[in-house]
């Protein structure tokens, strides 16, 4: 027999996976965009506020 609080337990298992998977991948995209602006005046030599 099934039991429900076990089947309950790992769809919201895999529920909080995904969304710590998705938030991840959001902070990841972030500090590469952060590094890219940062980065960008320097290595193309534009002046950020011209």
């Amino acid at each position: 027999m099934v039991d429900i609080v076990d089947v309950a337990a790992d769809i919201v298992a895999g529920i909080a996976a995904d969304i710590a998977d998705d938030i991840a991948d959001d902070i990841a995209a972030v500090v590469v965009a952060d590094a890219s602006l940062v980065a960008l005046p320097f290595v193309g030599k534009v002046e950020p506020f011209a």
